[in-house]
Parts: structure tokens; C-alpha cells; sequence
């Protein structure tokens, strides 16, 4: 079975099935058909794949230009997905940072965000100790345990308090 090769305008970019290029464009658009992915992201997965590094650069490039592939709208997408799952913005921010985006990119997305930071702590906090939200007094070394949890959630100490005291929970001196 043969196969057509049509010249269009967009042969430039990856419709010409014999190219190192093609290939590599069809990787990525196939990856992007998934879900955003960021420039670095996706030409490190691209290098995974076997595509060679001057085309997956070249191919990021070409995505880039056409609009497929924006690093902003990875991270709003990045930011919403993740407090969906209960991720506050410090341990967004680590994640972001490992995927090679640029912190002031990261910093206006999060600022941009419209989510209540404060609440999301204290919805984490009630749905991990929802048994246990009714007993007022706690001691010192649950509250510990508490606050490592949320910290570890990516919240700050102010979220990480508010959750807390709105909650009720009060310290024992017992």
C-alpha cells in the first residue's frame, strides 16, 4: 500500500512522513493531544522517545510558534489540576519549579489564581481528620502531626493556623 504525500503549506512542520522532524512533530502533538505539557517537559520527553535533541528543540519551537504548546497555559492548567487534589502554592510552586518553569511565571499564575488558599487548608484539614474534628482539645504532638500535614500539603504557617483555629481545635496542657 502506498503511501500520499501531499505539499501544503504545512509541510514545513511535520506532514512529510520521511523526516526525523515529522516524527518528532507528530510525538508531540500526540503528547499534547493528552493533556499540557511545558517546553522543557515535553523536549525532555520527546529526547526519552529517541528523538534527537536539535529536533525535539526544533519541534518545541515550531509548537510554540503555532500556538500548541504556551508554558502559561501549562501552568494555570498544572495549578488548577493540583489544588483540585488538595496542593497548596508552596508545593505547586516546588513542582513548577521542577518541571523548568520560570518562577516569575509560577508567581503571577499563583497570583492570578483566584483560589482562597486559606480555605483549601482548612477543607484538607476536615477531610483528613473529619472523625476526629469534633474533639475540641487535642495535645501538643497531634497538633505537630496536624501541622506537618498540612505543611507537607504545600500550605504556609498563616493557611496552616487558620485551618486550624477555625476548625476549633484548641491545645491541652494536660
Amino acid at each position: 500500500m502506498s503511501q500520499e504525500c501531499s505539499i501544503d503549506a504545512d509541510a514545513d512542520l511535520g506532514n512529510n512522513p520521511n523526516t526525523a522532524f515529522a516524527e518528532g512533530y507528530q510525538r508531540a502533538l500526540r503528547l499534547l493531544a493528552r493533556r499540557e505539557h511545558g517546553v522543557t517537559e515535553l523536549t525532555r520527553k520527546l529526547c526519552q522517545k529517541g528523538v534527537a535533541a536539535e529536533v525535539a528543540a526544533a519541534v518545541t519551537e515550531a509548537l510554540v510558534a503555532r500556538n500548541y504548546l504556551s508554558d502559561s497555559r501549562y501552568v494555570q492548567s498544572f495549578t488548577r489540576q493540583r489544588a483540585a487534589q488538595g496542593s497548596g502554592p508552596l508545593k505547586i510552586t516546588a513542582e513548577l519549579r521542577q518541571h523548568g518553569i520560570a518562577a516569575t511565571l509560577i508567581t503571577t499564575a499563583l497570583q492570578d489564581a483566584a483560589y482562597d488558599w486559606y480555605a483549601l487548608a482548612r477543607a484538607c484539614y476536615q477531610q483528613r481528620y473529619r472523625s476526629e474534628a469534633t474533639e475540641a482539645a487535642i495535645d501538643w504532638r497531634e497538633r505537630g502531626k496536624r501541622q506537618r500535614f498540612l505543611q507537607g500539603r504545600g500550605f504556609d504557617y498563616q493557611q496552616i493556623c487558620y485551618a486550624m483555629e477555625r476548625e476549633g481545635t484548641r491545645v491541652d496542657d494536660d
